[in-house]
């Protein structure tokens, strides 16, 4: 039996050794292709390398959003990440470029800050004001990316750390705009608890006001819609019987008309009313509940028995 290439226009054939076929050899004596050794696998460059990289980036003062240097912002959080997802220490010259980054317009995504944040441990709080500016100084709606990035992880800072709020934070948390891009900052206002509960609803309050005229003038084409509204709700209902002293304005947001019947239809809504003390028996069963009014009860009545934060949204 013989085998045969057809290659370009010329022609070969070898006999096939009974039982064996040599690939390898027949590709030497009939082509330059030759086996290579693998390259050797690229070296990723190390933090103090790609530091010194975005530090050179930002006292370039030609350098502008697009350098490729400044690609780099992501994987130099990354490093402060160790292979189980723990956190791995900042060095000495690390927090200043942290610092220098945040601060920094052209620096437009923060992805993965969470790693710094989680690797500073008790000391993250130095980031927290300049972070809280860059959300507050961000243009409308340019600045958005890198204000989302850095809004979310404001979330990730210690527990504890909001007790008692900031005049940036308080600043922020009054801005309809820019708040709805820190919704965790939101939710984090159940560290303070009463004291952050007429806040609160007032954000409630707001955000739909504020979506009902968007719609009204056909500008609603929002993709954060009223995020900063249902940060606040589950900041309440995760507050609880704590904040019962805001339970009556709520009760008047919810039927002021502002928020569509068909959102009021969400079971959270009353389950944050039972949280803050309604009567169970009290509660109305949304419209479109597949639930039996006996189901609706019992369902509340367990949930608020054997509360579980996640029921909060």
């Amino acid at each position: 039996m013989a085998t045969s290439f057809d290659w370009a226009r010329t022609r070969y054939t070898v006999e096939a050794a009974a039982g064996h076929f040599d690939p390898i050899g027949l590709l030497a004596e009939t082509t330059d292709l030759a086996l290579r050794p693998a390259a050797e696998p690229a070296v990723e460059p190390d933090r103090p390398s790609i530091a010194a990289t975005l530090a050179r980036a930002l006292d370039d003062p030609g350098a502008t959003a697009d350098a490729p240097a400044l690609r780099l912002v992501g994987p130099y959080f990354k490093t402060f990440e160790d292979a189980k997802g723990g956190a791995r220490k900042l060095g000495p010259d690390d927090l200043a470029l942290m610092l220098r980054l945040i601060a920094d317009p052209r620096v437009t995504r923060f992805h993965g800050l969470w790693g710094p944040i989680h690797a500073l441990g008790s000391e993250a709080g130095v980031l927290r004001a300049p972070m809280v500016a860059r959300v507050l100084g961000a243009a409308i709606p340019d600045g958005r990316w890198a204000a989302e990035d850095l809004g979310r992880d404001l979330g990730a800072m210690p527990a504890g750390t909001y007790a008692v709020l900031s005049p940036g934070e308080e600043q922020l948390l009054a801005d309809p705009v820019r708040r709805r891009w820190a919704p965790r900052l939101i939710e984090r206002q159940t560290e303070r608890g009463a004291a952050a509960a007429p806040g609160l609803v007032r954000i409630i309050a707001q955000s739909y006001e504020e979506l009902k005229r968007r719609r009204a003038d056909r500008q609603d084409r929002s993709s954060d819609g009223v995020i900063d509204a249902l940060a606040a709700r589950k900041a309440l209902c995760l507050i609880g019987p704590a904040a019962s002293s805001v339970l009556a304005d709520f009760e008047a947001v919810l039927a002021s008309g502002t928020i569509p019947a068909y959102s009021l239809e969400d079971w959270v809504w009353s389950f944050t009313l039972a949280r803050l003390g309604k009567p169970v028996a009290d509660l109305a069963k949304p419209e479109h509940s597949r639930l039996t009014r006996d189901e609706f009860v019992s369902r509340t009545e367990f949930a608020l028995r054997h509360f579980n934060p996640n029921r909060c949204g």
